[in-house]
C-alpha cells in the first residue's frame, strides 16, 4: 500500500472495504481539486452549479438530498454561488412557496470551464482501469447506493429520541 510508513502494521485496517473506498476517495478529491484550481470551485460547488443549470429552478433541498447533505451546508455552498454571482435565487419548478436556484450568465461560463476540467480529471481518475473495470466498478456502485437511500430516508423521517 503507498504511503505506508516503513514499519507500520495495518493489522487488518487495509483490509476494510470503506478505508479503500475513503482512500480512494481522497485521492480522487486531492486531484479534482488540483483540476479545478484555478476556476476557483469545490467539488460540491460545481455539482449545484451543474444541476442548477441542468433543472433550473431547481429547490437546494433536492441537491441537498441528492448528495445527502445537511440543509445547512446546503445554504453554504449557496450563499457562496449567491455572493459570487455565480446563482440566483427564484421562482421553484416544483412550488410558489419553494424558492429555486438558477445559474446565472457569469455563473454559466464558470461551469463550462469546469465541465472541461471535470472531463479531463474523469479521465484521469478511469485512467486507472480498463474500460470494463470502470463499467463494472460505477455499476457496483451505483448497485450499493440504491439500497441505502430508502434507508437513509427512513432514518430521516424518524423522530429524535431525546436523551434522559
Amino acid at each position: 500500500m503507498s504511503g505506508l510508513p516503513a514499519g507500520m502494521d495495518l493489522d487488518g485496517l487495509d483490509e476494510i472495504l470503506g478505508v479503500q473506498v475513503s482512500l480512494a476517495y481522497v485521492t480522487i478529491l486531492q486531484h479534482f481539486n488540483r483540476s479545478l484550481g484555478e476556476i476557483g470551485l469545490t467539488p460540491k460547488q460545481t455539482s449545484t452549479l451543474w444541476l442548477a443549470a441542468a433543472n433550473p429552478g431547481i429547490p437546494q433541498v433536492d441537491i441537498a438530498r441528492f448528495f445527502r447533505m445537511d440543509r445547512a451546508t446546503m445554504l453554504g455552498i449557496t450563499n457562496s454561488l449567491t455572493e459570487q454571482g455565480l446563482l440566483d435565487r427564484g421562482p421553484s419548478i416544483r412550488s410558489g412557496r419553494t424558492v429555486g436556484l438558477h445559474i446565472t450568465k457569469a455563473g454559466a461560463a464558470r461551469l463550462a470551464a469546469a465541465r472541461a476540467a471535470v472531463e479531463k480529471h474523469e479521465q484521469w481518475v478511469k485512467s486507472a482501469l480498463t474500460p470494463e473495470e470502470v463499467a463494472q466498478l460505477f455499476h457496483l456502485l451505483t448497485r450499493f447506493n440504491r439500497p441505502r437511500e430508502a434507508e437513509l430516508v427512513e432514518e430521516e423521517a424518524r423522530p429524535l429520541e431525546l436523551l434522559g
